[in-house]
């Protein structure tokens, strides 16, 4: 399979991860749902069958050595000023891809609050790895 670069711009690295999250759900036998437009602060629904999942996805990077952070809260600029907003009570989990990798890390909200998901002091990533039951 070939694989296109990416341009390196920060909305198709996005997509790129939203597409691989999308896929990677489906194979894992959810059903998963694209909302309509852009409004929503999640990018997926997830189903398994007993339950729906806001999902939103992230895209990792490495910070320091042997920790990668994701950004747990939306950011955008109006009339020249930078805003933040936390995702807490607007979404269910983070999908988090780290392209190096290609490894995807599902990380409920409630344990997702200071952006770190590999170090020693704050949550291992290895626990939020998001497999196949059949890698298990």
């Amino acid at each position: 399979m070939t694989t296109l670069p990416s341009t390196g711009n920060s909305k198709d690295v996005g997509d790129e991860t939203e597409a691989k999250a999308l896929t990677t759900l489906i194979e894992l036998g959810y059903s998963v749902s694209v909302p309509f437009g852009d409004n929503d602060p999640y990018d997926l629904i997830a189903d398994d069958g007993d339950q729906l999942y806001r999902v939103q996805c992230k895209t990792a990077w490495q910070n320091k050595e042997h920790t990668i952070r994701f950004n747990t809260h939306s950011q955008t600029t109006k009339n020249g000023d930078y805003h933040e907003k936390p995702y807490t009570g607007r979404i269910d989990v983070f999908l988090v891809r780290y392209p190096p990798t290609e490894t995807l890390y599902w990380i409920p909200i409630e344990e997702a609050t200071i952006q770190k998901i590999d170090h020693p002091a704050i949550n291992w990533a290895s626990d939020y790895e998001l497999t196949h039951p059949n890698d298990a």
